[in-house]
């Protein structure tokens, strides 16, 4: 049985809580807490990269010269791809990078991190209404639990 060590809110440790046996016998899912992850920072891209096709193109679509007879080559309007000035072929538009995961599949990435946590003996309860507190309270609470130094998530 895992057991999951409880602080009071001065920073001291107390008791420990036993850990539910769904969250210790979670899968090692790897694979899957990095496509919960990439779908995450995917849904956070802004995706508002935008070029002008040739027809967003300001200016004339009047023939450049006449077809024949010159002695140089064919040409269109001035706002083709290939003209300076002229559209982008293919060019980014404004887009939603979202992926849709399921429920269930980002439940099941969370308990696999936080059995992780469990087993490395990082995932702890802090006993009291520290969510009232100030700031310097919290931060003496952690540096007491010897904390202070490391990156913490907060639930």
């Amino acid at each position: 049985m895992a057991e999951i060590k409880v602080f009071n809110a001065s920073g001291q440790a107390g008791s420990t809580l036993v850990a539910p046996e769904k969250l210790e016998n979670a899968d090692s899912k790897m694979g899957l807490i990095h496509q919960v992850a990439i779908a995450e920072m995917a849904g956070r891209r802004q995706g508002n990269a935008s070029t002008l096709s040739r027809g967003e193109v300001r200016g004339s679509n009047i023939k450049i010269r006449a077809q024949k007879g010159t002695g140089r080559s064919r040409q269109g309007d001035k706002r083709t791809p290939h003209m300076r000035g002229g559209g982008i072929v293919h060019g980014p538009k404004p887009r939603d990078y979202q992926q849709a995961t399921p429920r269930k599949m980002r439940q099941a990435a969370f308990r696999t991190v936080l059995n992780n946590r469990l087993q490395n003996d990082r995932l702890m309860v802090i006993e009291g209404a520290l969510s009232d507190a100030k700031t310097k309270t919290f931060v003496g609470t952690l540096k007491a639990m010897g904390l202070s130094d490391n990156k913490v998530l907060f639930i």
